[in-house]
């Protein structure tokens, strides 16, 4: 009479959970406390593709579709010949019915892309880089009517030195830190490209 194996004889070690991990980590993921190596001189020579030839891996594509850059070019045509319309129609001199109401509206928009950068930037979210451009574009709209709306020589002046000392140096700051953020997304893509992926499964 034929007798099957028991597949879990007693006595036999029991497979621990660091040992189904990938070979010098602890945990599921990259180690934190390993130091930091700059990676941003990286050109994908180097990588690892073990057990990534044997995925069929569909490719990703163009971020977005080609006409729409076309569109955007024949948008941006137009509205240059908008701004001769309006630099040649528009009067000198004119009184905005909603003057406070457009001033305080555009700051709260300002406040809240300030604030939503912020935010992500102390969570250690990569997309802070959406809110960054977004806070400095505005930045940049706000120096530029603050300027020439400015109905006094004093206004002006202050205006020169709000955009020089805030506008300008925050602005760039925000560029910084959209930049930084698409560094650290390439090195985290590097990292997950160098990792068998076979590896992590458990």
């Amino acid at each position: 009479m034929d007798v099957e194996a028991d597949p879990d004889p007693a006595g036999a070690p029991a497979a621990s959970d660091d040992a189904l991990r990938p070979s010098g980590s602890a945990g599921s993921g990259p180690d934190l406390d390993a130091p930091y190596v700059d990676n941003s001189g990286l050109d994908g020579s180097d990588l690892d593709d073990s057990g990534l030839d044997d995925m069929d891996l569909p490719s990703p594509g163009l971020p977005v579709p080609r006409w729409l850059g076309v569109v955007f070019l024949l948008v941006a045509v137009l509205t240059l010949g908008w701004v001769v319309e309006l630099w040649v129609t528009l009067p000198y001199r004119d009184v905005s019915a909603h003057y406070r109401l457009a001033w305080a509206g555009f700051d709260a928009m300002l406040a809240c892309m300030l604030a939503r950068t912020g935010w992500l930037a102390w969570r250690g979210y990569d997309h802070v880089e959406l809110p960054a451009v977004s806070a400095a574009t505005l930045l940049v709209v706000d120096m530029w009517f603050d300027v020439v709306t400015s109905s006094t020589p004093k206004d002006r002046w202050l205006a020169i030195a709000s955009a020089v000392l805030v506008e300008i140096p925050l602005a760039a700051l925000c560029l910084w830190i959209a930049r930084n953020a698409e560094r650290v997304r390439r090195e985290r893509l590097t990292w997950a490209l160098r990792v068998d992926p076979r590896s992590l499964r458990r």
